[in-house]
């Protein structure tokens, strides 16, 4: 399911660009993005139901490859600031960038939500995109057991 929603989310980014109602000051160069691969939720985030939003940059150098990354969580608790950022870095390591970005940097933004419903075919998270660069991982919600 992780490749079907990577190979989903490659070629959905890959035919976007940016629209005219976008402001150039904060461009995502989302369309650097070759392929993307998506984080997992943290078992111990899940376990602790917390959720977070980590807006991820990364800097490319002249080849695609990736030269340095940063990472966001604003007000988030440090529990949070410990848990979902080495998952997005993981993730974007994974991924690929096109060559012709060389010198710009890519903004992505992913937010760890915790799933209201049950997920109907039983996977362990789910995965959703917003146009440009959002991305929403969640999980379903804790079953209690007697």
């Amino acid at each position: 399911m992780r490749l079907f929603a990577t190979l989903l989310l490659t070629s959905a980014l890959g035919s976007w660009t940016a629209s005219a109602q976008s402001d150039p000051g904060t461009e995502s160069n989302v369309s650097c993005v070759e392929r993307l691969q998506m984080p997992y939720y943290p078992p111990l985030a899940d376990q602790a139901r917390i959720s977070g939003t980590v807006t991820a940059t990364v800097s490319l150098g002249t080849d695609g490859s990736i030269q340095n990354t940063t990472m966001d969580m604003g007000a988030a608790s440090t529990t949070a600031k410990h848990l979902f950022p080495p998952e997005v870095h993981k993730a974007l390591r994974a991924s690929g960038f096109h060559k012709g970005c060389g010198g710009k940097s890519v903004t992505l933004v992913f937010h760890f939500v915790l799933g209201e419903q049950s997920d109907p075919h039983g996977l362990p998270q789910a995965v959703s995109f917003g146009y440009p660069n959002q991305f929403w991982i969640s999980v379903p919600p804790m079953i209690a057991q007697p």
